[in-house]
């Protein structure tokens, strides 16, 4: 310790050293992230390629996709400033979601552990809501709280009942999903379908620090 505390370079070179071994183990899970995503997301493509029975849904039969793009800005007061970067999307069919993400045979199991798809990451102050007030409500309010009937009923609240989507519509969702147990959204679309696909209502949901301001649109 003597010799160590009187030779400064050779203080300084320890405490190099460990910086680098700190920020090395520091590092290493984030490292591993693209490893483990890259991995299960192989795995998912070859369990269903290979061992998807008769009866389930192929992939050409789902609603639900992925839409890649671009997103771009650019100002030039008070300072000249652009970016652009690239950006995706998951269109999901609500009513794919058990499907492909919940079930004990979710079609994107293994890769649903790190990439999932949560009710409660939507409408988060509480539009369209019932709140039940007895116990024996519960089971039934939580039903009724279900993500595509409290857009039916948001709808109907904000157009004051001049529009109500039948329960036959197809309700789409632009949006973002929670990975690694995290979802940053900041807004998110759904759109409602007649049964030919055309479209027949818009709804967009902001999330600006937790705060959701829904808008609809009838066309």
């Amino acid at each position: 310790m003597i010799s160590l505390l009187s030779n400064p370079q050779q203080m300084n070179m320890g405490i190099k050293a460990t910086l680098f071994l700190l920020i090395l183990l520091l590092s290493i899970p984030f490292l591993l992230l693209p490893l483990l995503t890259i991995t299960l997301a192989l795995i998912t493509i070859l369990r269903n390629y290979f061992f998807s029975s008769s009866s389930s849904k192929s992939w050409s039969t789902y609603n639900s996709s992925l839409y890649v793009g671009r997103v771009s800005h650019s100002r030039h007061l008070p300072v000249k400033h652009s970016f652009s970067y690239p950006l995706f999307f998951m269109f999901l069919d609500l009513d794919e979601v058990y499907s492909l993400f919940q079930s004990k045979r979710a079609t994107l199991w293994p890769l649903n552990v790190i990439m999932q798809f949560y009710e409660k990451d939507h409408l988060k102050n509480g539009e369209g809501l019932i709140v039940g007030s007895e116990k024996k409500v519960e089971e039934e309010v939580e039903t009724k709280n279900d993500l595509t009937i409290r857009i039916h009923r948001l709808i109907t609240e904000k157009t004051n009942g001049k529009y109500t989507p039948s329960s036959t519509q197809k309700i789409m969702l632009l949006t973002h999903l929670s990975y690694f147990g995290y979802c940053f959204n900041p807004v998110s679309f759904y759109f409602i379908f007649k049964e030919k696909k055309s479209d027949e209502n818009f709804t967009k949901e902001n999330d600006n620090n937790n705060n959701n301001n829904n808008n609809n649109n009838n066309n």
